[in-house]
């Protein structure tokens, strides 16, 4: 469950010329359920009953899609992240069926070829790659229980205290890390805000996270929690234990 001192920030998502800030997940699905209700678009649900998060004029490479029955994607235009915020999602390949739960993600590489199912109804929210070049057309699912490997801390020009202890397990990597999934852990860090270069959704798998944007309102985020960072906002970081979370970074093109 998310607190903050201010209303969440996924409130003002439909005004176009709004600042990149960042965004509570479930909060955007539950304010995106109802139209998306509306258009059911059936088997086709998976590529057309979407809405994309807006921001500074323009649409963002991510959004929420509403999934309920079943239907099939011929073949993905685009690498896509994936994380299931409601319901379950199953998915049929040439590789075998992948079931993904509430929490659970996947990156569904360019012309993956699949067959979707969700019993009830499904709430996901996206990251497309719009950079994708040819891959192996497979579906990767981000791993449960990853063997993590130390990593970078964040640099020390941002730090506020003693650099934490960080470790880090890619599960998908394409153009060099510029779209990235996996997940990430780190011991106690306090780091003051700076401007994200690129966007981020952060499923919080388990410890908390306050962060606090350039006008001082404070937002706590906890085991469950699903938040997009969008590329430009500005956020400190303050984690007073250890947290882990799964991540999917999207750093645009210059």
């Amino acid at each position: 469950m998310t607190t903050s001192s201010t209303s969440h920030s996924a409130s003002p998502h439909r005004d176009r010329a709004r600042a990149p800030s960042f965004v509570d997940l479930r909060a955007l699905a539950d304010d995106f359920a109802g139209p998306l209700r509306e258009r059911d678009d059936g088997a086709d649900a998976f590529m057309q009953c979407r809405e994309p998060l807006w921001a500074a004029g323009a649409p963002s490479a991510v959004g929420v899609m509403r999934l309920a029955g079943s239907g099939r994607v011929e073949a993905m235009p685009a690498d896509e992240y994936v994380i299931v915020i409601q319901g379950t999602v199953t998915l049929e390949s040439g590789q075998g069926t992948i079931v993904l739960a509430e929490g659970e993600s996947a990156v569904l590489q360019k012309d993956a070829g699949f067959a979707w199912q969700a019993d009830d109804e499904a709430i996901l929210a996206y990251m497309r790659y719009f950079e994708s070049g040819d891959g192996d057309a497979k579906i990767v699912e981000i791993g449960r229980a990853p063997e993590l490997a130390p990593s970078a801390a964040p640099a020390e020009s941002l730090l506020i205290g003693p650099a934490p202890a960080c470790r880090t397990h890619l599960d998908y990597a394409a153009n060099e890390g510029r779209f990235k999934c996996g997940t990430w852990d780190s011991t106690p860090c306090r780091r003051h805000g700076f401007r994200y270069p690129h966007h981020e959704i952060m499923h919080i798998l388990d410890g908390e996270v306050t962060l606090e944007d350039e006008f001082g309102a404070a937002h706590r985020f906890v085991q469950g929690d699903i938040i997009l960072a969008e590329k430009g906002s500005h956020c400190a970081w303050d984690s007073p234990a250890p947290v882990t979370k799964t991540f999917a970074i999207y750093r645009l093109a210059p």
